[in-house]
């Protein structure tokens, strides 16, 4: 009986054996297997890591100065490049201009000037003294047009109106005195032009030209008065002509010496001195 237990035991001992090696075995080839394919994943990872690190764009300087509503991701997935998004900007809108409608009616009337549409004109400056009354500018271009249209009337009020506005408005100085001239105002031209000649530096010459002129014109308008004057009477125009004048008496009775003389000069001018010699004595 002992003899059987004991073969029991052995045949018991050699199948657990037998099985615990079988088991070894099979943990080894596990164990094996798993490092084989651990090692085979490592050596697929490393060009993968490699891919990835070529694949990777770096980041330009530009992308931080970007707006950042439009900036890339940090990290794009592919590697062709995108194409730049240029924004532009939308310029703002100008506000609206209001022209105050004096002002288009005076710039109306300007055109129709240069293009010497003079009585267009006067009605365009017309309008825009309707809605600005006591515009100087307005007042003298209108004053202009009059002046071309040979309204001289006309011209001479607007100048004046022009200057209740603005006494040292020089324009409105000078045509006025070209009004006054054409209606026989010699006296008063000159006064203007005067004015003009202190208050602008800048265009004396041309001033100094007109009123060389005036001052013809206001000497022949005396010299025919003076013409009609008795001898006895020569000495009183003599003194009426130097006080409109500004040219001083003793220039204009030295050129008489005595009253026979005088005589005879007034008898001479009026049937032989013409016009533009008479001037040209006493300028």
């Amino acid at each position: 009986m002992e003899s059987l237990a004991v073969q029991r035991q052995i045949r018991e001992n050699a199948s657990y054996l037998q099985d615990y090696f079988s088991d070894m075995s099979a943990w080894e080839k596990s164990m094996a297997k798993k490092e084989q394919q651990l090692q085979g994943s490592k050596r697929s990872a490393a060009p993968d890591a490699a891919l990835k690190e070529v694949d990777t764009p770096s980041v330009t300087p530009h992308q931080d100065e970007e707006d950042p509503e439009e900036a890339p991701p940090a990290r794009p997935t592919s590697t062709r490049p995108k194409k730049a998004v240029t924004v532009t900007p939308k310029k703002p809108s100008p506000p609206p201009v209001n022209v105050p409608r004096d002002l288009l009616e005076k710039e109306d009337g300007n055109m129709h000037f240069k293009q010497g549409e003079f009585a267009a004109a006067v009605n365009c400056y017309s309008r825009s003294l309707s809605y600005n009354p006591r515009n100087p500018i307005v007042l003298s271009n209108r004053a202009m047009a009059h002046l071309k249209l040979q309204q001289f009337g006309k011209a001479e009020a607007d100048c004046t109106a022009a200057l209740a506005v603005d006494g040292g408005h020089v324009k409105s100085l000078v045509r006025r005195a070209s009004a006054r001239n054409a209606l026989g105002k010699h006296h008063a031209a000159f006064a203007d032009l005067e004015n003009a000649l202190k208050l602008d530096s800048t265009s004396k010459a041309t001033i100094a030209t007109q009123l060389k002129s005036t001052h013809a014109d206001l000497l022949s308008e005396l010299l025919e008065a003076l013409l009609g004057f008795s001898a006895d009477r020569v000495d009183f125009a003599l003194e009426f002509m130097a006080a409109l004048t500004r040219v001083p008496r003793f220039a204009m009775v030295s050129m008489f010496v005595t009253a026979k003389e005088k005589e005879q000069v007034v008898a001479f001018a009026a049937g032989h001195i013409r016009r533009d010699e008479i001037v040209a004595a006493f300028t």
